[in-house]
């Protein structure tokens, strides 16, 4: 429930809406809902009516690029990330 793929990442980065089997209140679903691409979670134990419907809400869904809002980029976005920890090197080496 913790371990994300990461071509999750690569998907967001593309921002096209996302289809994903995942499961509920796991990391996936979290990070899907926070990162504002439009997106639709199918989950391992929804009923054969449930999957329809939401395969149908997926497909209405529209297919404009849309880029991760501010929380992913700030939560995930490499360069952000390098910043972060140089950061933390150099107040732990008392680095200027």
């Amino acid at each position: 429930e913790v371990q994300v793929p990461g071509k999750l990442f690569e998907y967001l980065q593309i921002g096209r809406p996302i289809l994903a089997l995942a499961p509920r209140d796991s990391a996936i679903e979290r990070i899907l809902a926070r990162a504002g691409v439009p997106q639709v979670t199918v989950y391992p134990d929804d009923a054969p009516e449930v999957v329809d419907d939401k395969v149908r809400e997926y497909l209405a869904l529209p297919t404009e690029p849309v880029m991760a809002n501010a929380w992913f980029q700030e939560n995930f976005n490499a360069e952000h990330q390098a910043r972060q920890l140089a950061d933390i090197l150099d107040r732990v080496t008392g680095a200027a």
